[in-house]
């Protein structure tokens, strides 16, 4: 079975001055609105979505989507790996998968057969290329994404785990899927605490231009040496985390990894 994070959901109080935001400094196309206002962009592959926040939704970061060729093998998958879960049906729109599931964690991720309905023509650079979550057992987390998505442990998880760290990452051979352990090194600068979808990376072209032009208000900062895979993290407008690669880039399988030239 193929299976790619192609899909990363965002809820905010204002869609399109977020769009913006990306569309001015990484570069993302539209693809299309709703009705209700809510706001799909793409890098070529990602599906982008920035939904307009309804009473009582929480802001930031959402969900997360994965492109797959056969649900029903998902499904068999899934009776195998966390046989109470259920999926439940989405529209299958611009801004939705074709039906959800809901992790172990509590994350939902969003399934869809159309790649999200990206043109799947990236151009280069800047690129999604990471999405990171913080869970409470990264093991189990890890487990269960390689049983019902194939993803991979990749080499960067496994150095981590002869230091005796928590940290795990898995490829699917485009996105780092980096699976955090809550609570870890929360002090470093720039650290996110938030649980669950908890930030994501463009690879860049130019990481120099790329930092004269962010915004200041986006306290954009070098990622602490330890860190293996990024330079820099900077904020959205929403406060949303984003790292940013040139040169280390991610690991998106077994020692494959995506970088930028220079």
């Amino acid at each position: 079975m193929q299976a790619h994070l192609r899909y990363l959901a965002i809820v905010s109080e204002q869609p399109a001055a977020l769009a913006a935001y990306y569309k001015t400094f990484y570069g993302l196309r539209e693809l299309g609105q709703s009705a209700a206002g809510d706001v799909t962009l793409t890098d070529g592959f990602y599906n982008l979505t920035i939904f307009q926040a309804q009473p009582g939704d929480k802001f930031g970061l959402h969900h997360v989507g994965v492109a797959v060729d056969d649900l029903r093998e998902v499904e068999a998958r899934l009776e195998e790996a966390m046989p109470e879960a259920e999926l439940t049906p989405e529209n299958g729109d611009l801004q939705h998968g074709e039906c959800r599931l809901v992790d172990p964690s509590g994350l939902p991720v969003s399934l869809s057969t159309s790649g999200f309905h990206t043109p799947d023509d990236r151009r280069g650079f800047p690129a999604i290329h990471h999405i990171a979550i913080k869970v409470a057992d990264t093991d189990a987390m890890l487990d269960f994404y390689k049983t019902v998505f194939g993803f991979r442990e990749v080499s960067s998880s496994l150095m981590r785990r002869q230091q005796n760290w928590k940290s795990r990452f898995a490829g699917d051979g485009s996105t780092c899927f980096a699976i955090l352990p809550l609570g870890e090194n929360e002090a470093a600068a720039g650290n996110i605490s938030k649980p669950g979808l908890n930030h994501f990376g463009f690879v860049v072209e130019d990481m120099e231009g790329m930092l004269a032009r962010l915004p200041a208000s986006g306290e954009t900062a070098r990622r602490p040496a330890t860190r293996l895979q990024a330079e820099f993290r900077t904020f959205d407008p929403d406060h949303n985390g984003i790292d940013i690669s040139q040169q280390a880039g991610f690991e998106v399988d077994f020692e494959k990894w995506a970088r930028a030239a220079g």
